[in-house]
């Protein structure tokens, strides 16, 4: 009569430990798909292991010009319209050469200045870039001279 006590003991305490494993590791990994949904485009020095302009740069070399659109701000979209900034990546986002990332500004209303440096033709050469960050994806607020740039 013990032996059959101690043997349903033993399994009782065997079931509910692997429950509870369970529950933990399908919590651990529901927690894990969560973040990995909500936040891969929303911190600009790391997206899928580069940065926010040298992940711009690679959509501009296979000519992605819509993705790029979707990674535009809405203030620029609506300011200047979806044919002029398509325009604008086409003719005028070219440089490809190696931008490094040096710091990224918090500014006052919100958005982020992102402060590289151009390694073009062997020349260095800071440039910056604002984005800020909408709907949890990181966006690029495009200039205000956007069409001066375009006529030139």
């Amino acid at each position: 009569m013990k032996k059959i006590i101690l043997i349903l003991l033993v399994a009782f305490l065997v079931a509910s430990c692997g429950e509870s494993i369970k529950e933990t590791k399908i919590e651990k990994i529901e927690r894990e798909n969560s973040v990995s949904e909500i936040l891969p485009y929303s911190n600009p020095a790391i997206i899928y292991g580069s940065d926010f302009m040298s992940f711009m740069q690679s959509l501009r070399k296979i000519g992605n010009y819509e993705l790029m659109l979707q990674f535009t701000s809405s203030e620029s979209i609506s300011k200047f319209g979806k044919e002029t900034i398509v325009k604008f990546y086409e003719e005028k986002f070219t440089n490809m050469s190696v931008l490094e990332l040096k710091s990224i500004t918090e500014n006052s209303d919100g958005s982020k200045t992102m402060n590289y440096i151009n390694l073009a033709v062997a020349t260095k050469s800071a440039t910056s870039v604002v984005v800020v960050i909408e709907n949890d994806s990181c966006k690029l607020v495009l200039p205000n001279d956007l069409t001066k740039k375009l006529l030139n």
